[in-house]
């Protein structure tokens, strides 16, 4: 997850080399920035946490102690900041608004950026025939964090529901493998079956829906 701050790197010098704007410029007044985080981090964790208790019903195996969880707690949660951080500021702060800049058609800075976003999520050595709807999951997440950087002039909001699902899914309750060593509870993959995972991503999809209309009345209020 370190490594995310490469990203940001070759943003920064993308920015100054390139267009003459400077990291702050990509991301939004500090004080949009931080306030849009928050509740978009806020709507989410909760959305998504009650979202557990809809179908498909998946029981999690115990995976780290709680004393171990909670010495890697922090760190991996910074980590986790740095890594969401980094692909919002590349994707949101960067692409989106050069796009933006360029193209007036939301089909161009919204559809289009977001079908960048979702190939890089395209893994079908990992998730098989459901690897299309794991890449339409993240280019329908990508919309919606697009339209609300948009909305809010700061990637603040999609920052926010970024990490609070990246969150989740790697320090609460994670699929066994790479990102599942620092998770308090795993799901193996024996009980995730591709029909299960397709159910699942389906529910994740809606659930996001329901994330982004939420954040979106609450900036407006």
């Amino acid at each position: 997850l370190a490594r995310f701050l490469g990203m940001i790197g070759g943003v920064v010098v993308a920015g100054l080399v390139l267009h003459g704007r400077g990291l702050a410029s990509m991301m939004g007044p500090a004080e949009l920035l931080w306030r849009h985080g928050r509740l978009g981090a806020l709507i989410a964790a909760v959305a998504l946490l009650l979202s557990g208790f809809l179908p498909p019903s998946l029981t999690p195996e115990a995976n780290l102690g709680m004393a171990t969880w909670l010495t890697v707690l922090p760190a991996a949660l910074l980590l986790i900041l740095i890594q969401t951080g980094a692909e919002e500021i590349v994707f949101r702060g960067y692409i989106q608004q050069q796009l933006a800049a360029r193209f007036a058609s939301t089909w161009v800075w919204m559809v289009l950026h977001s079908q960048i976003f979702a190939t890089g999520h395209n893994s079908p050595a990992q998730y098989g025939e459901n690897a299309v709807l794991v890449a339409a999951a993240a280019g329908l997440f990508g919309i919606f964090a697009a339209d609300l950087t948009a909305r809010t002039g700061s990637i603040g909001a999609a920052w926010g529901l970024h990490f609070a699902n990246n969150a989740i899914a790697i320090v609460l309750v994670s699929l066994e493998g790479p990102l599942g060593g620092v998770a308090l509870y795993t799901i193996s993959e024996e009980v995730l079956t591709p029909d299960l995972l397709r159910v699942a991503l389906l529910r994740d999809m809606m659930v996001t829906l329901i994330i982004w209309l939420c954040i979106r009345i609450a900036i407006k209020r």
